[in-house]
């Protein structure tokens, strides 16, 4: 019987990583449009990620 489960990409399905990373991309434009400034964008896009890594490595050992 053929095992019918998503692949998955470190542990996370790709749907999901993708989801993840639109939402960080749709933040880091906001940021960008409503800020009108380099640094904060990316400050705030570095920081996000961050945060984003950990919290798919906190999900990843439940």
């Amino acid at each position: 019987m053929p095992d019918h489960q998503p692949t998955r990409i470190t542990g996370f399905e790709p749907g999901t990583a993708a989801l993840a990373l639109l939402a960080w991309l749709a933040f880091a434009i906001g940021v960008a449009v409503l800020s009108h400034s380099i640094v904060i964008t990316c400050v705030a896009s570095a920081l996000l990620f961050i945060g984003l890594v950990l919290v798919l490595h906190i999900l990843r050992k439940t």
